[in-house]
């Protein structure tokens, strides 16, 4: 085959003598081309870097475990049944669930009233509220009482255009009923209900979520210029639109099964380079008195929506998050603070299929026999880093103590990777130093360990790096449950951020999970190694969605106040209750004093993390470093309490954009003097210099696997439940209660007239100031929790 290949490339080469002038003429034009395609046929046209995420053919580094995962090792439960929930009608309560922006009351009064405005808040009561009958739907005002008996339908819509303090925008609201009322009422103490019998349940729905509808002299969207938000409640006095009535309508069908409880399993498929996720959810029903139809929305992930192509509208030529569906989700233009809400019809369960394994399984290889340049500046380059390494460890290297040890870590992250590119013997001290210094961490865990228990979150990639880059996994087999121990990952997951949302750091999370998996792979672990590659799955998600998703929220302004965003600002991380994600930038938001948004490059520099930016996200990241290089946040001359955790500008770019140093303007100063730099933040722009210049490979490091049973995700660490989508409820007596503290809806971000949560008003069962208790909490699954008043 190889001689068949030499002659047909010879003859390309070799004008044809015996060929006429004009046929020899047209046969060099196109022997480039016929070239081309006969080298492309046979495989040996060189393909650059690949794609990270396909398997690659080659024989794997590490070697194919026999272990085999568990198929039950933990067990599905939950704190209370729906039959349960669904037999205790006979105490007020409340369910709240990041699974739905839908709140569900259950009141065994007859009589309720809701949007009952608090004097401390300086908001009014709803103006106006509408129903549907027979002659279609009826707008009613203040002061005037109607026929229920003429109700068609189940819904309640409520919006307060001209109301006291609602001045710049309006929320509307609907509230789902289960039984027919006798009559309803509005007037200034709010929406009054009184029923035949027991209220039953009533869903509580923000019908747009968080977008707020204009009023007249203040479109906030008309302003700045930002895509238009067409529902103007000023007008609905009049009549109500038909995509209003089929909002509510659709919202009405849903309202009648409402999801409290999602059992979250995974499967890994190595040879298919894929973490299948399988949400299952269960469900509160409720009929009503109007036989509507129920249902089932079954919800994605806000974040993992994000992701998702449809909902953000990306042009064709992107590349889009490697997710498949196993049935199409339906988008349903609902804002959340979390993302967009989008979700699967008639459906119990679904999969979520995401091809991120390539990015686990594969790594960057590095190697010194892969550097072709051998110009001035690579040469005293692998002169320096040689330098560093010999005096790094002279004498007996000592642990010093809990302040020094993530600094520390990053020193030995970095020596590690600098070991592919030492000589034999600088390589040899390099790999006797580290691996005693890791032994020292270990054997001293206890004074390691940081206030919450965890090791410092470089400590599983530092590890990985020395096992990786020497061969040596005899420490990690030696002390893989110690190891196992300090990956505290999942007491801030949630369902809602699609894993761990907190982290304002946009690498260490992803860089952990990796590390976290390919021990456990080498230790042997393989349910531990599918756990890290969920985790994986989930880190990614929000990369991308962080990286990807501002313009999402930029054009759905306002966000928690009258500012607007400039073009410089970015998501950080999520936050607690329903407060959704942090945008910060250098301007934004306005009264924030301490801004954390230039720290999201903090310690990223993972080079496989890097590799899924260049992958999914490079334009992103050219815009950003253009902004960095401006504002030299990379610029370490500038103070930082910690240097290392800051990755130099020369770093990102050789990481995020795989720039060749005749790109960049500055090369980094190899100098050290009194006054410069940590030698390992030399040594970390050096290994990036030479792994920049060489020759790009990756290799496999894990195959052959067969696709896991699935077993329970992230809730198996989650310790209590997280209730929050849309909104927080509040608990706060007015001035005039003698009795307990009626809830509340509130957005917690925003600020009402009297500068408290702005709220929707108190949800008041029975008459106005008659008795109500306390409210206890119960937590009925990991995503829902219900108030109940004790009566007392």
């Amino acid at each position: 085959m190889i001689f068949l290949i030499l002659i047909l490339v010879s003859a390309c080469a070799v004008p044809a003598q015996s060929c006429c002038r004009a046929f020899s003429g047209r046969f060099r034009i196109f022997r480039p081309i016929l070239c081309f395609c006969l080298l492309a046929f046979f495989g040996l046209f060189p393909s650059g870097c690949s794609d990270n995420n396909k398997q690659s053919n080659r024989t794997a580094v590490y070697p194919i475990q026999t272990a085999k995962p568990s198929t039950n090792f933990i067990a599905l439960t939950h704190p209370a049944d729906v039959a349960v929930i669904n037999s205790d009608t006979n105490r007020f309560s409340i369910i709240q669930s990041e699974l739905t922006p839908m709140s569900l009351i259950q009141c065994p009064a007859s009589e309720i009233h809701l949007f009952s405005p608090t004097p401390q808040s300086g908001l009014g009561a709803p103006t106006h509220f509408a129903y549907a009958s027979i002659g279609g739907p009826q707008i009613v005002t203040p002061g005037k009482s109607i026929d229920p008996g003429k109700m068609i339908e189940p819904w309640v819509l409520v919006w307060f255009s001209g109301a006291k303090g609602w001045t710049n925008w309006d929320a509307p609201w609907v509230a789902f009923l289960q039984h027919k009322p006798k009559s309803m009422r509005l007037d200034e103490t709010g929406l009054q209900i009184l029923g035949q019998g027991p209220i039953g349940r009533v869903v509580l729905l923000p019908l747009y979520g968080y977008r707020k509808a204009p009023l007249p002299g203040k479109d906030f969207a008309a302003r700045y210029r930002l895509p238009l938000f067409d529902v103007h409640t000023d007008q609905w006095g009049q009549f109500l639109r038909t995509p209003t009535l089929q909002r509510v309508r659709f919202w009405s069908s849903v309202a009648k099964e409402f999801p409290y409880a999602c059992d979250e399993t995974f499967s890994v498929d190595v040879r298919a380079g894929k973490v299948t996720i399988r949400n299952k959810f269960d469900w509160i029903s409720t009929d009503d008195d109007w036989n509507t139809p129920h249902l089932k929305l079954a919800p994605i992930s806000p974040p993992l929506a994000l992701a998702y192509n449809p909902p953000l509208g990306l042009s064709p030529t992107k590349k889009t998050f490697p997710v498949t569906f196993s049935r199409t989700p339906w988008d349903l233009d609902y804002f959340s603070p979390y993302g967009p809400c989008i979700g699967i019809q008639d459906v119990d369960q679904y999969e979520a299929s995401l091809s991120v394994l390539g990015w686990v399984n594969r790594t960057e290889h590095l190697s010194a026999a892969l550097i072709t340049n051998q110009s001035v500046v690579i040469k005293s380059t692998l002169e320096k880093i040689n330098a560093i390494a010999s005096k790094e460890f002279d004498g007996n290297p000592t642990l010093t103590g809990k302040v020094n040890v993530q600094e520390q870590l990053d020193r030995d992250l970095w020596l590690s990777r600098s070991l592919p590119y030492l000589d034999p013997v600088n390589r040899t001290k390099v790999t006797s130093g580290l691996k005693h210094h890791f032994s020292q961490i270990l054997e001293n865990a206890e004074t390691v360990r940081q206030p919450t228990n965890d090791f410092p979150g470089n400590f599983l990639p530092a590890i990985w790096a020395y096992s990786h880059f020497t061969s040596d996994w005899t420490l990690v087999r030696k002390n893989w449950v110690l190891i196992k121990e300090s990956f505290g990952t999942s007491s801030d997951c949630r369902w809602v951020t699609f894993g761990r949302g907190g982290k304002v750091e946009q690498g260490e999370e992803a860089a952990r999970s990796l590390a976290f998996a390919r021990l456990a792979y080498q230790a042997g672990d393989i349910d531990s190694y599918n756990y890290g590659c969920y985790l994986v799955a989930g880190d990614l998600v929000r990369l991308y969605a962080r990286n990807r998703g501002i313009d999402y929220f930029r054009d759905r302004q306002p966000w928690n106040s009258e500012q607007a965003m400039d073009q410089e600002v970015y998501l950080t991380g999520m936050n607690p209750g329903s407060e959704g994600w942090r945008i910060e930038g250098p301007h934004f938001p306005a009264e924030e004093t301490k801004r954390t948004f230039d720290n999201r490059w903090n310690r990223f520099n993972d080079f496989d993390v890097a590799g899924f930016f260049r992958d999914q996200l490079q334009d992103e990241s050219r815009v950003e470093l253009k902004r960095i290089t401006r504002s030299k946040i990379g610029d370490q001359s500038v103070q930082n309490d910690d240097l290392l955790a800051r990755p130099s500008l020369f770093q990102l770019r050789s990481l995020l954009l795989n720039e060749l140093p005749q790109q960049i303007t500055k090369l980094p100063k190899m100098e050290t003097t009194a006054s410069a730099r940590p030698e390992a933040m030399i040594l970390a722009d050096a290994v990036c210099l030479l792994r920049t210049v060489q020759t790009h490979q990756s290799e496999t490091l894990i195959e052959g696997l067969s696709a896991s049973p699935f077993v329970l995700g992230m809730q198996r660490e989650v310790a209590r439940p997280h209730p929050y989508l849309m909104q927080d409820f509040a608990f706060e007596k007015s001035l005039s209660d003698a009795h307990g503290a009626y809830p509340m809806p509130v957005w917690s971000k925003w600020k009402s007239p009297g500068e408290t949560r702005f709220s929707f008003g108190r949800i008041v069962p029975a008459a106005i100031n008659s008795v109500f208790g306390t409210l206890q909490t119960e937590p009925l699954s990991w995503n829902s929790e219900r108030w109940i008043n004790s009566g007392k």
